[in-house]
Parts: structure tokens; C-alpha cells; sequence
């Protein structure tokens, strides 16, 4: 199901990936420093490119080993990225020093996370997105959405569902959010930075902040 044509890059050579999926698919991706883009897209089928990896591979993940079953596509996949440095010798999680570009199923639910680095996320049904010393920025999420940062902003929006967004140091700007359920709600909350909330009709809001203003309009 995977194509491997490219796992093993040479310094400076562009490494991609791509797997047959679940269109409900969840995939997670997780880096030390580096930026993460992730894009929903029509294809049933996560694609992972970098310039800066030195090797990609998929892990897939199952509920019950007993019940595994390799001929259908997975609804689980962890995105395994190795640093050009470490090599072969490294295989410990989150540790790679790569910037990442990945395409995943417009349904699917995405978990990225990095520590020094920007994340965007834009088109998938959830997203969960943290960062320590980088900005976070997510559009079009149709279910949910859960953002945390130390040192950065936080961005959301034209998105529906459930949302919960926390920053330690950087401000968070939320536009044109609505709910996709009743019981959806909406939160937000900030440390030092401002809060500003344009058009969120989610029927509960909660914003909470230290230092930080608060505004809200429509």
C-alpha cells in the first residue's frame, strides 16, 4: 500500500511518501523543530514530503493486534520521521529536526505537534496542534479543534465543531466559527496575550485571560 520509491534521502534530496488510507484515517505527526503543513485533499491517501528528513516511514496502528487485518486501509497511521543526521540509528518519536508537508483525506483527523515551529493545518475534519515556541494556524476544520502553545499565536478560522485553544505568551484570533453539533462548545484561553473573536456562534463561549484583553464582535 505504500509507495517507497524515495524512503531514504541523501542530504539536500527532496523524500516523499504516500499510503493508502481510511477516509476517516487518524495520522499523526510529530517533529522536534521544524515546520508542519498539513492539507486535506479528495484522495483516500496520506502523502508526506521533506527536503530536510532523512528518512520517512508509516506506522500502522491497530486497535487489537487479534483483530489486525493489513488487507484494508488502516485508520490509524503514525508518521515516523528520521533526522539525515541520526540516520538509521535513531528511531525514538518527535526527535527529527525536519520540516514537513503532508496531504491527508479531507475526513481525516490530524494530531501534529513540534517544539520549535510553525504548524498549519487547513481542510480536515479535527485537529489537534501544539507547539512550544511556534505559531499555530488552522482553517476549515469541520469537527473539532484543540490548539495549544507556549510562545506563540494561535489562528482558527472558518471552521465548525467543538474548539479548544490555550497560549501561555502569544494572542488568539478566532473568525467565523459555528457549530456542527448541540452540544458543541467553545473556549479559549491566554496567559499574557489578547483575545479577539470575530463571529463565533457557537451558542456557549467561555474566554479566559491573565494579562490579556478580551474582545468579541458579531
Amino acid at each position: 500500500l505504500a509507495h517507497d520509491e524515495n524512503k531514504t534521502a541523501r542530504p539536500g534530496e527532496k523524500i516523499e511518501r504516500s499510503l493508502a488510507v481510511d477516509p476517516a484515517v487518524t495520522v499523526t505527526l510529530c517533529v522536534a523543530s521544524g515546520t508542519l503543513q498539513v492539507h486535506g485533499w479528495e484522495k483516500n491517501e496520506v502523502r508526506v514530503r521533506s527536503t530536510d528528513a532523512g528518512q520517512i516511514d508509516f506506522r500502522r496502528i491497530e486497535k487489537a493486534e487479534k483483530t489486525k487485518d493489513t488487507s484494508k486501509p488502516p485508520t490509524r497511521v503514525d508518521v515516523m520521521v528520521l533526522d539525515q543526521k541520526m540516520g538509521a540509528r535513531q528511531r525514538l518519536d518527535c526527535q527529527a529536526l525536519a520540516s514537513i508537508e503532508m496531504d491527508v483525506p479531507a475526513g481525516a483527523t490530524v494530531q501534529a505537534q513540534t517544539r520549535d515551529g510553525n504548524i498549519t493545518i487547513a481542510g480536515v475534519a479535527g485537529a489537534y496542534a501544539g507547539s512550544q515556541n511556534g505559531d499555530i494556524t488552522i482553517e476549515r476544520a469541520t469537527k473539532l479543534v484543540e490548539a495549544g502553545s507556549v510562545g506563540g499565536s494561535i489562528s482558527l478560522q472558518n471552521s465548525s465543531g467543538r474548539v479548544f485553544l490555550n497560549s501561555a505568551g502569544g494572542g488568539i484570533e478566532v473568525s467565523n466559527v459555528r457549530p456542527a453539533s448541540d452540544e458543541d462548545t467553545f473556549e479559549v484561553g491566554t496567559v499574557s496575550g489578547d483575545i479577539q473573536l470575530d463571529h463565533v456562534s457557537i451558542p456557549r463561549v467561555i474566554a479566559k485571560t491573565v494579562n490579556g484583553t478580551v474582545t468579541m464582535s458579531g
